[in-house]
């Protein structure tokens, strides 16, 4: 059981799953969903309460707010949802699932990177653009502020010579990455599932920021020597046709090989749980 994969036996438990995580995590993401309804509320009623004017969010302000409100979800969802299988009595419950780990690693991949972006994508986008054709004070919807955003992204110049082209697969697969380390430290930490990890990315970032200045105190790195050459560099269309593509690639295989490794590592975190 504990190896195996069945069809049969992964799709009633990929249902079981997802009725789960709809019936305790349904709610709130309902709510964080609904964010373009409680943003264009507070604000139209705070205007007319203080300047006596009907104002009402623009785009940039609904761009911040869905930015923090996705990322907020990057960071509870996998706590809330599967961070009770390190818990002593719920997660015995869980090993007891007629299930094997393949499976219940895969719905939970699936939930975290697929169903879950893509419902509170779909509902988040539906009503601000139900607002933004009711009021036209709104400005451009969301959807049609990521369908531009996506369109410069992808055509976007660096120089006339070597255009950027950013994959879209790097973008997503960059997210879902995100995701799984947060999904890993909700498996890993039996406390705090979600200050740990945050702890840990600023604690790499100190280190790199430490290590750096080191760098540069040491003088093993000139700042301005190294400023001129790559802003020749920058400006040398020979050097950005071939050097921007291959930047891509490898950025979008770095991205596919720390997706890996997460995956993995929840994988065998799955396998080795015992309580």
């Amino acid at each position: 059981m504990n190896n195996t994969f069945s069809f049969n036996r992964f799709g009633k438990y990929f249902r079981y799953d997802l009725k789960r995580w709809v019936a305790s995590f349904g709610p709130t993401m309902l709510l964080m969903s609904a964010v373009p309804v409680i943003l264009y509320t507070f604000i139209a009623i705070y205007s007319l309460l203080f300047s006596g004017q009907w104002d009402t969010p623009g785009e940039t302000t609904r761009i911040v707010a869905s930015v923090i409100t996705t990322a907020v979800m990057v960071l509870i969802y996998p706590a809330s949802v599967y961070g009770y299988i390190t818990d002593k009595k719920a997660g015995s419950s869980f090993l007891m699932i007629p299930a094997s780990v393949p499976e219940k690693f895969l719905s939970m991949l699936l939930n975290t990177i697929f169903v879950v972006p893509l419902t509170f994508g779909l509902i988040y986008l539906s009503l601000d653009g139900i607002i933004c054709a009711i009021d036209g004070s709104c400005g451009g919807s969301l959807f049609k502020c990521v369908r531009d955003g996506v369109n410069t992204i992808l055509t976007f110049p660096f120089s006339s010579d070597a255009p950027v082209s950013v994959s879209l697969f790097s973008m997503w697969i960059h997210s879902a990455g995100s995701a799984l380390f947060f999904l890993l430290g909700a498996l890993f930490f039996k406390k705090h599932k979600i200050l740990y990890p945050l702890l840990i990315i600023v604690g790499l970032q100190m280190f790199f920021s430490i290590l750096f200045g080191i760098v540069i105190s040491l003088g093993l790195i000139d700042i301005d020597s190294f400023g001129l050459w790559t802003g020749r560099l920058a400006t040398n269309p020979d050097f950005l046709s071939w050097a921007i593509p291959a930047f891509n690639i490898l950025a979008t295989l770095w991205d596919i090989l720390v997706f890996a490794a997460f995956a993995t590592a929840v994988y065998f975190r799955l396998k080795t749980i015992k309580h």
